[in-house]
């Protein structure tokens, strides 16, 4: 299976809430459907630049080729295999007893026939591959699209975590100050100063390695889609409220789904294909015309030409082949609709937790942000240790970016499950 990342389906449908943004250069994304949808598509790029950027990229542009090669065999099914073959011979004449000698020619023409029920079934055949080549192309575009966003959403990921970092470093090097001006007073011991160092040199260490991430995932993003915008930094919107609608989101999940549907139209082609594997039991008759000259045109001749292929069972066995094949499809897309429903249903649940999950860890950074600024109070005024105090500053500093992340990862299931459910950047022709 291509895709089975649906967390946070519940949230497709979501009501009212307010995004929590930083000014942005960011270009809004497509059109909004309501103020919560506004808001996440701040985070994206514009869907006009997503779907130039899209369709020019290497695999879009392959599964355009493929998709002409497809429109070309549909026409082929319509048009069909039957030729006209054109026969010419010559051939010399001897009557022995009258001591002659004819040189004689003769010309044809002939074609097979198909029957009005072929025709018709190799004209749905053809319609069914043309489909099926508009649906593949739309799930390449699709797929490409989902890769973009997952590449979007990393780039600003590391933006954030650079962010962070540097917040970690400002800190460090505030803290370091002040224990080296007490230092110089006589109020803290030189392990102090020495841990108030080492902490300002891990952080510097921490911006460098965040910087290197960002600005790697910075030059893929450009490198893979020349002329999209960076994502610019800013805080995760607020997540949407539960809107209760799992039923109704995992049906629209199914019918709108491009695999299920790539393979339910290849179902209907193979029930076809097994139709017209049956129409073939009996072959199709050829007919001609033909002139001849004989005896050195003595004598002319004109005539029609039948010839009919004689069933064998070579072409029952053939029929009763594409039969079990339309079986095996139709099998196929009920177990495809099962466990792409089971998995949505899996990821209903989980959804659940990891919004919860996220809010928690939001009450926790912002309890140990508060600790924190109780435990630099107490520490300027003697109370504690710089060990205890640094320890204190990196979970807090780790809540809050570990808090932020979680967020970011609800926001980019939440897009991709809109994006599957077609609510967004639908490219679809």
């Amino acid at each position: 299976m291509k895709r089975l990342s649906y967390s946070l389906a519940l949230l497709c449908a979501a009501v009212a809430a307010q995004a929590q943004t930083r000014p942005t250069d960011a270009v809004p994304g497509g059109v909004a459907a309501s103020p919560v949808a506004d808001a996440l598509e701040r985070c994206l790029p514009a869907q006009g630049l997503v779907s130039e950027r899209l369709r020019n990229s290497p695999q879009v542009r392959a599964a355009a080729a493929k998709k002409q090669g497809m429109d070309a065999r549909a026409r082929a099914l319509e048009a069909g295999q039957a030729e006209f073959s054109l026969k010419a011979s010559l051939q010399r004449r001897g009557v022995s007893d009258l001591n002659q000698r004819f040189t004689e020619t003769s010309v044809g023409l002939e074609r097979p026939w198909r029957s009005a029920a072929k025709r018709e079934v190799d004209t749905q055949l053809a319609r069914q591959t043309e489909a099926l080549a508009r649906i593949e192309y739309a799930d390449a575009l699709h797929e490409a699209g989902r890769e973009l966003m997952k590449t979007w959403f990393d780039t600003l990921r590391a933006h954030s975590a650079l962010s962070h970092a540097r917040q970690g470093l400002a800190l460090a090097q505030q803290m370091q100050q002040q224990v080296a001006a007490r230092q110089r007073q006589g109020e803290v011991s030189q392990l102090d100063a020495d841990l108030a160092l080492a902490e300002q040199q891990r952080a510097h260490s921490a911006v460098d390695t965040a910087q290197a991430q960002g600005e790697a995932l910075s030059a893929s993003l450009r490198r893979r889609y020349p002329g999209l915008p960076l994502p610019a930094l800013m805080l995760p919107p607020a997540l949407p409220e539960n809107p209760g609608e799992q039923e109704a989101l995992r049906t629209e999940f199914l019918q709108k789904n491009h695999e299920i549907n790539t393979l339910r139209l290849d179902a209907q082609r193979l029930r076809l294909a097994a139709q017209r594997a049956d129409l073939e039991r009996h072959g199709d008759p050829t007919l001609g015309v033909f002139v001849a000259r004989e005896r050195a045109g003595a004598e002319n001749l004109a005539g029609i030409t039948l010839s009919l292929p004689l069933g064998s069972a070579a072409r029952s066995a053939q029929s009763d082949q594409a039969w079990a094949e339309a079986a095996a499809a139709a099998a196929r897309v009920e177990a495809a609709e099962q466990q792409l429903g089971a998995q949505f249903d899996a990821q209903w649940m989980h959804s659940l937790h990891q919004r919860a999950a996220a809010e928690h860890l939001q009450q926790a950074a912002h309890t140990q942000a508060q600790a924190l600024s109780k435990a630099r109070k107490g520490y300027a005024l003697g109370e504690g240790s710089m060990a205890e105090l640094l320890q204190i500053a990196r979970s807090a500093a780790d809540s809050r970016q570990a808090a932020e992340r979680l967020q970011w990862e609800a926001v980019e299931a939440l897009l991709l499950v809109r994006l599957d459910l077609h609510q967004l950047w639908d490219f679809d022709d």
